[in-house]
């Protein structure tokens, strides 16, 4: 797998190619969608936030899991 992240730290990586940029988008807009979704259906703040927990924990693991296999290593 090409490098698509930059690892700035161990939990930071930058995205510098076109695919990085696309896995970074994809992720941000479905988080956003994701949440808009949720917020309709929601009848307070506290269920929409609720609702909205573990669908963003399982998007930003699969996201971390994407960073850290497409990331180049730091060099110290």
């Amino acid at each position: 797998m090409a490098h698509w992240f930059k690892s700035e730290h161990w939990t930071c990586w930058r995205p510098f190619s076109w695919q990085g940029w696309i896995v970074t988008s994809i992720y941000a807009l479905s988080v956003l969608f994701i949440f808009f979704k949720i917020d309709v259906n929601s009848h307070s703040v506290s269920d929409t936030l609720i609702n909205m927990t573990i669908p963003f924990i399982v998007l930003s693991l699969i996201f971390i899991i994407i960073c850290k296999k497409a990331s180049s290593k730091r060099k110290s």
